[in-house]
C-alpha cells in the first residue's frame, strides 16, 4: 500500500503483533494470570522450527490456535503476575521444542 506522500507502508501481516490472541484473567487485585499460544514462526523464531521439532511439541499436547499453521512449532507460554508495591514479580513456563544444530 502507497500513502499520499508516495512512501510504502508495510503490509498488514508484518505489522501484527505474535500476542495477537491471548488470554489474561485476573485472580485478585494483585495477581493476574498470562496464558498463550503461538508458534516459534510468529515469535521470529523459524530458524528453530523444523519438522520434527513440530512432531514433538504437538506429541507433547501443544498446539496452535489456527488450523493454517499445520507445520509451525507450538510454543504455549504461561505467566503469573503479581504487584507487590510498586514492584512486579513474574512467575511463568514456556514450553516448546527447538530444532538446534550439535557442534561436537
Amino acid at each position: 500500500m502507497v500513502d499520499v506522500a508516495g512512501i510504502v507502508e508495510e503490509d498488514e501481516e508484518e505489522n501484527k503483533t505474535p500476542w495477537e490472541g491471548a488470554v489474561m484473567f485476573r485472580r485478585s487485585a494483585i495477581q493476574s494470570d498470562f496464558e498463550y499460544n503461538t508458534t516459534l514462526e510468529r515469535l521470529g523464531l523459524s530458524r528453530y522450527s523444523t519438522e520434527k521439532s513440530s512432531s514433538l511439541a504437538k506429541s507433547m499436547g501443544l498446539m496452535t490456535l489456527k488450523s493454517d499453521e499445520e507445520a509451525a512449532t507450538p510454543v504455549q507460554i504461561s505467566i503469573e503476575v503479581t504487584k507487590e508495591g510498586r514492584d512486579f514479580e513474574l512467575d511463568g513456563v514456556i514450553k516448546t521444542s527447538l530444532g538446534l544444530i550439535c557442534n561436537r
